[in-house]
């Protein structure tokens, strides 16, 4: 009786615990890959980004400055 749950316990074991690792192992590395935009282009989206959360910023002064002007 000891002997089957030992080895039912061992099976199990080996099953939750060397699958996971044989499947990482099995995978295939995967390749690099390419990058979208050169570097001048993402200077460039960047700097656009950069400048659309600062008019966002400036939108929001203005309307919570109209909103305190409504209330006066």
């Amino acid at each position: 009786m000891k002997k089957m749950y030992f080895k039912k316990l061992a099976i199990l074991l080996f099953v939750l615990f060397f699958t996971p690792v044989y499947s990482t192992l099995k995978s295939k590395p995967k390749p690099k890959e390419r990058r979208r935009y050169s570097l001048e282009k993402m200077r460039q989206i960047r700097e656009l980004r950069n400048l659309a959360h600062q008019t966002d910023f400036i939108l929001a002064l203005c309307r919570i400055r109209e909103e305190r002007f409504d209330k006066k």
